[in-house]
């Protein structure tokens, strides 16, 4: 019997990749020279950073361009190898309407992000002072009070603003990988003191990133990260707390899926896996795990919630400058928003830094596999419950304290879930 459950459990272990054991060959280009050569005019071209990764293999390239401007965004191409580049219109890119900047003939997969807005909410002490009334800390924005949610816009790059500090690294080793850096973004008076860092990696072999949560990756994905770091909180806020709306744009229509893992092997604490995507395996995902860290070491006793809202379909228009470049506005277009924190954390002045990472990938979303350390495991008996047993956080990512504590109810369809009136 034993024997004949190990025999599953190896059966189920591994998700195979089409692209697994292939190094990929990774290239990275600032697109400022070609801007140049189009426009002649450094001012608009400095003020319109765009990055180009590409990563090729025998079979196939993949595409990833991260812009600098209006919103943080990544843009997934994914073609044949023997395909042209993409072709970019610096007029149209530069301009009031970007539809049809970006051309590629011979695409088999598109898919694209952006981040849209920063929202902060809080709980002041003073009734006076209320702008979102949280008595038992919650870490839910569906409790608050719609006048509390402050929007501000992510405007990466004010126009004619020169960047010089976007940067790249061509990592060299046993396993490779290029991560972009954005230069700090301008988030209003938030960024007075701290940063706000936006930044993409691309590995050149199907594997888990190196930091926690390591990711899945695959041949067609990219690593999102997001830091807000010191950031200075709204005046007379106490008790503040962030979150970030995102925007997909892509060819098929997408919804949320959670799965629930029984090993907590590759993101110690965290049982759950979360994904935005379709049923369609040539179409694109989001993909993360509901965990954020509150320092830039990324560990257990460092992690807090990252709780995600009710998906909704949304106008073209919302997306960004970069995307309605290849996409124009007839694609379809998602919005979701996450938050960062949970109860009891102390709020986001405790710590004054949340960073959250996540997959935007193109194909079917990767699903967890076991180690063979893990199935060995249970194949005799010993599961990875009782290793977890004397961890600090539960199932659900709360401190042991809240456990008793039921979590608040995230329904409703409007972009925080139910806000009040």
């Amino acid at each position: 019997m034993a024997v004949t459950v190990l025999l599953l459990l190896l059966g189920l272990s591994s998700g195979v990749y089409c692209d697994e054991g292939v190094t990929r060959k990774l290239t990275v280009t600032r697109e400022y020279d070609a801007c140049m050569d189009q426009l002649n005019d450094s001012t608009t071209c400095s003020s319109h950073q765009l990055g180009h990764v590409v990563s090729e293999s025998a079979a196939d390239t993949l595409h990833v361009l991260v812009s600098l401007w209006a919103q943080p965004s990544v843009l997934l191409l994914h073609l044949p190898a023997a395909a042209p580049p993409p072709s970019i219109d610096w007029t149209l890119l530069t301009g009031a309407n970007t539809t049809g900047a970006i051309q590629a003939d011979q695409v088999l997969s598109s898919y694209g992000l952006s981040l849209d807005q920063l929202i902060a909410y809080d709980a002041p002490l003073l009734p006076q002072l209320i702008e979102f009334d949280d008595p038992e800390d919650t870490a839910d924005v569906t409790h608050a009070n719609a006048t509390s949610l402050r929007p501000f816009a992510l405007d990466i790059v004010a126009p004619g603003a020169v960047v010089s500090n976007w940067t790249s690294t061509n990592d060299s080793g046993e396993q490779g990988g290029i991560h972009v850096r954005a230069p700090p973004l301008n988030a209003s008076d938030w960024t007075a003191v701290g940063n706000v860092t936006f930044s993409v990696e691309v590995l050149d072999t199907s594997r888990r990133t190196d930091e926690l949560p390591h990711l899945q990756q695959t041949g067609t994905s990219a690593v999102a990260s997001l830091v807000l770091d010191k950031l200075l909180t709204s005046s007379g806020y106490k008790h503040s707390r962030f979150g970030v709306q995102m925007t997909t744009v892509g060819n098929r229509s997408q919804s949320l899926q959670v799965i629930k893992s029984l090993d907590d092997e590759y993101t110690p604490g965290v049982f759950k896996l979360v994904s935005l995507s379709s049923s369609a395996t040539s179409a694109g995902y989001l993909q993360w795990r509901p965990v954020a860290y509150t320092a830039p070491e990324y560990i257990i006793e460092h992690s807090t919630t990252a709780r995600h809202y009710a998906v909704r379909a949304a106008n073209a228009t919302a997306a960004s400058p970069l995307l309605r470049a290849y996409f124009g506005e007839r694609a379809l277009t998602h919005q979701l928003n996450v938050t960062f924190g949970l109860s009891e954390d102390g709020w986001y002045t405790d710590a004054k830094y949340s960073a959250w990472e996540l997959t935007v990938g193109i194909g079917a979303p990767p699903e967890d596999e076991f180690s063979l350390m893990v199935i060995l495991l249970l194949g005799f008996g010993l599961g990875p419950a009782d290793r977890g047993a004397g961890r600090r956080r539960t199932v659900d990512g709360r401190p042991q304290s809240a456990r008793s504590r039921p979590l608040p109810d995230r329904g409703g369809s409007a972009p925080w879930g139910r806000v009040r009136p």
